[in-house]
C-alpha cells in the first residue's frame, strides 16, 4: 500500500535564504529559529498507521541539500558551476552512465558497437523513452544535442568532450552513428559526463529569455520557477532509463529534492544544525564529524593543478616553472584548504584515474624554498632594492594569477599566493566567474598562472590538456606530441598505459604544470537522512536516499559526542 503523506508545510517564508546568502544574519536567524520548529512534522501524531507497510517511511520524502554556489543556468551547454552539474545530473539522461567504480553501462543507448577499426561508433537507443515535455527521445534528438553543443562551444572546448568527431547521422529513429577521424576508445567515458546530457529539440527551441534552459529526460524534473531559492525538483513519473549502477536506481523514492544555494560556509552549517537542510557540502569535515554523518567521494577522478602560460615570460623559461614547483607546500595546502580531505598529487593524472603511475612523483621538484630562490636567479632575476625580484631591465617579477570563483578554489589560491610571495614573487590573484574564464581564455597576455581543477577518468586527459597547442593554446612540445599522438591512436590497453606513463614523464620533466592534489567531495548530513552517496565524478547519488523520520533535536544531532 502507498505510504501515507502529509500536505507539505514547508518553506512558508523563503526570504530567510536570501538573508543567509547575503549575510543579513539577524533576520535570517530569527526566521530560522521560527522555521526550525515547524519544518519537520510527522505525517501523523499517532505514529505509523496499521496499514503502512513495515519499514516504509511515513514522512514526506523531501530532501533538502545545500549548494555552495548559486546556479545561474540549467543549460548543460553553458559555463557551469558545481551546483549546475549536480542539477544537470538529475535533469538530463546521457547515452551511457558510469557506476560508482567508473565502469560504463547502457542508459539511453541500450547497446553500441565500434567498427572501421574504431573510427565509427553506432548506438542503438531504447524505444519508448520521453522527455519531460512528452516528446520522444530519438536519434534526431541525440544528433541535435551534439550539433548544438558544437555550435555553441569553441572547437577546443567541444573536442574535449567529443574528441576527433567528424560527423553525426541518424539512419533511423533509434540509431545514431558517430564518425571519427581516428580511433577514439575513450569516447564512452566522455559521453557519461553531465555535459553530454541529451536535450529535447522542441523543449530547447521553444524556450525564450528568462526561462531555465533545455528540457531533459532525467529522473527528476524542474517544478516551479528558476532561478529560485530553493530550487525544487520532483520525480519524472515516466522515467524508465537505468542509471548504470544497480546499487543506485534511476528513480529516487522521493517526493522532491530541494536544492538550497547558500554560498556562505557558516550559513550552510547553521542551516544543517537547525534542520533547515539535510546535507551540506563541506571542506572542513573534521569539524563536523562528531556532530553529523559524513559521506565522501572516492578519491580518484579529479586533479587540481597550477597551469602556466608557456607562450610568454616568465614561464616560457623552465627555471621559473621550477621555482613555482619548489615554492609550493602541498601538505600546508591540504591542511588549510581541505582540512586534510585529499591526497597530495605529484603526477599529471588524478590519483584514481586509469593510467595513473605514482612512480612519476620522482620527477616532481620537492618543496624547497632555497631551491625556489635559486631557480628564480637562474632565470635571470636579481633581488630588487625594495624587495622582491627584478630583471636586468628593472622590471619586477609580478604575476597575474587566475582563480576560479568556487570557495575552495579561492582559498587554495590565497594559500598559493602566500607561498609564492614567500620567495619574493608578487602575485595579483584575480577571481574569475566561469563565463568570464571561458570568454577571456583565448585572449593574449591575460594571465601567467591559473589554478585549475579537472575531473577525468583516464590518461586521455594528457592529450586534452597538452597536445599542441595545448588547452587554450598555452603549451606546445614536439616530444610530448609524438607520444600523445600514439596514445590517442592506441586501442591496446597495455600500450595505452605505457604511452601515458611516458607522456607523463616528459610533461613532468618539462614542468608543464604543477600538480597539487586529488580531493574528494564531502557532504555532512543529518542522521535522519540515510544512504546518500557520491560517485567518482563527485555527483550525488540519490537512488537509495531516504528520510527515516523527523530530525533529531539539536542536542542530539548537532552536539553528539564521540
Amino acid at each position: 500500500m502507498a505510504r501515507r503523506r502529509r500536505k507539505p508545510a514547508l518553506w512558508p517564508e523563503r526570504r530567510w535564504l536570501e538573508a543567509f546568502s547575503h549575510g543579513r544574519w539577524a533576520l535570517a536567524l530569527a526566521l530560522v529559529l521560527f522555521l526550525g520548529t515547524i519544518l519537520y512534522r510527522p505525517a501523523a501524531t499517532g505514529g505509523p498507521s496499521e496499514t503502512d507497510p513495515p519499514g516504509e517511511p511515513t514522512y514526506e520524502q523531501v530532501i533538502r541539500i545545500a549548494l555552495a554556489s548559486e546556479p545561474r543556468t540549467l543549460d548543460p551547454h553553458a559555463p557551469a558551476e558545481p551546483g549546475s552539474r549536480i542539477i544537470a545530473d538529475l535533469l538530463f539522461d546521457r547515452l551511457v552512465y558510469t557506476d560508482e567504480d567508473g565502469r560504463v553501462h547502457p542508459s539511453l543507448a541500450e547497446s553500441w558497437a565500434f567498427s572501421r577499426g574504431g573510427n565509427t561508433l553506432r548506438f542503438t537507443l531504447r524505444g519508448g523513452i520521453r522527455f519531460h515535455d512528452g516528446t520522444p527521445v530519438d536519434a534526431d534528438a541525440v544528433v541535435y544535442t551534439f550539433r548544438r553543443l558544437m555550435d555553441r562551444w569553441p572547437e577546443d572546448d567541444w573536442r574535449v568532450l567529443l574528441g576527433p568527431l567528424e560527423g553525426l547521422e541518424a539512419p533511423d529513429v533509434y540509431t545514431v552513428v558517430m564518425h571519427f577521424s581516428r580511433p577514439h576508445p575513450e569516447i564512452l567515458f566522455r559521453l557519461a559526463s553531465p555535459l553530454a546530457g541529451i536535450l529535447s529539440p522542441a523543449g530547447t527551441r521553444d524556450r525564450g529569455d528568462g526561462l531555465p534552459g533545455p528540457t531533459g529526460s532525467g529522473p527528476m524534473r524542474l517544478a516551479g520557477p528558476f532561478p529560485s531559492n530553493p530550487i525544487r525538483l520532483v520525480p519524472h513519473a515516466d522515467h524508465a532509463v537505468p542509471r548504470g549502477d544497480p546499487r543506485s536506481p534511476a528513480l529516487p523514492p522521493l517526493d522532491a529534492v530541494e536544492l538550497v544555494p547558500l554560498p556562505d560556509a557558516d550559513a550552510r552549517r547553521e542551516a544543517l544544525e537547525r534542520g533547515i537542510v539535510h546535507a551540506i557540502p563541506t571542506h572542513a569535515p573534521t569539524e563536523l564529524a562528531d556532530a553529523f554523518d559524513l559521506v565522501q567521494q572516492p578519491l580518484g577522478h579529479n586533479l587540481t593543478f597550477v597551469g602556466f602560460d608557456h607562450t610568454r615570460a616568465p614561464f616560457d623559461d623552465i627555471h621559473m616553472r621550477r621555482a613555482v614547483a619548489h615554492a609550493i607546500n602541498r601538505t600546508a595546502l591540504l591542511e588549510r584548504v581541505l582540512d586534510g580531505n585529499g591526497v597530495a598529487n605529484y603526477t599529471p593524472l588524478p590519483v584514481g584515474a586509469w593510467g595513473h603511475d605514482p612512480a612519476l612523483a620522482e620527477h616532481a621538484p620537492d618543496y624547497d624554498l632555497t631551491a625556489a630562490r635559486a631557480a628564480i636567479a637562474d632565470a635571470g632575476y636579481l633581488p630588487a632594492p625594495g624587495g622582491g625580484w627584478e630583471n636586468e631591465r628593472g622590471e619586477s617579477l609580478a604575476l597575474k594569477f587566475w582563480v576560479h570563483s568556487t570557495p575552495a578554489t579561492i582559498q587554495a589560491g590565497r594559500v598559493l599566493r602566500e607561498q609564492l610571495e614567500a620567495v619574493g614573487m608578487t602575485v595579483d590573484m584575480q577571481v574569475m566567474e566561469p563565463a568570464t574564464l571561458r570568454a577571456r581564455r583565448d585572449e593574449a597576455d591575460t594571465y601567467h598562472l591559473k589554478l585549475t581543477r579537472w575531473t577525468w577518468p583516464d590518461n586521455s586527459l594528457l592529450s586534452v590538456l597538452f597536445f599542441s597547442p595545448g588547452w587554450a593554446g598555452r603549451y606546445s612540445h614536439a616530444g610530448v606530441d609524438d607520444v600523445l599522438r600514439a596514445l590517442d591512436a592506441a586501442t591496446d590497453i597495455e600500450r595505452r598505459h605505457l604511452l601515458g606513463v611516458e607522456a607523463g614523464r616528459r610533461l613532468m620533466d618539462d614542468i608543464a604544470m604543477v600538480p597539487l592534489y586529488t580531493d574528494g567531495s564531502t557532504y555532512a548530513h543529518r542522521p535522519e537522512l540515510r544512504d546518500l552517496r557520491i560517485d567518482t565524478r563527485g555527483l550525488l547519488r540519490l537512488g537509495e536516499a531516504v528520510l527515516l523520520g523527523p530530525p533529531e533535536s539539536d542536542e542530539k544531532a548537532g552536539n553528539r559526542t564521540p
